[in-house]
């Protein structure tokens, strides 16, 4: 797959040096943005996967968070800064994701998605994931429905 991203951003494993750059990603994708404290234990845990899209100059332009869990793994976070939207770097993240899980061995990768939010539904339908389910109320205080999705690894 071709992505079109910018070849002068590269991916790297977030470090705690990461965290306010993780903070400032957080506060400009999503309305309820994880707590520092949440992503300093996320860069802590073991068996987490944190990546930062990084250019080579500016701000971060995007990061993603996957817990491995052998033999799955779940994507439990994607974002990308508004200024680096639609050029295809959450693409560019999930298919490196993809390759270190098959590299690791991991069968399937599991995720949750807002029903509403259509760009994040296409991303995934695009890179293979079927729905598995769906929970009534589960994101903005019971009002949006969230879609499980998986993909198959194996």
């Amino acid at each position: 797959m071709s992505f079109g991203c910018d070849p002068e951003i590269t991916l790297v494993t977030a470090c705690p040096d990461d965290l306010e750059a993780l903070c400032a990603l957080e506060k400009s994708s999503f309305a309820r943005p994880w707590s520092k404290k949440l992503l300093a234990d996320e860069l802590a845990r073991p068996l987490s996967l944190v990546r930062l899209a990084r250019p080579v100059s500016g701000p971060a332009a995007a990061w993603l968070c996957a817990r491995v869990l052998p033999p799955e793994a779940e994507l439990l976070r994607i974002a990308v800064a508004p200024a680096h939207r639609r050029r295809g770097l959450a693409g560019r993240l999930l298919a490196e994701l993809e390759a270190e899980l098959v590299g690791r061995r991991i069968e399937t990768l599991h995720l949750e998605v807002a029903a509403t939010n259509r760009a994040a539904i296409n991303l995934y339908r695009t890179f293979g994931f079927v729905p598995t389910g769906r929970r009534s109320g589960y994101y903005d205080r019971g009002r949006t429905a969230a879609l499980l999705l998986k993909k198959d690894l194996s």
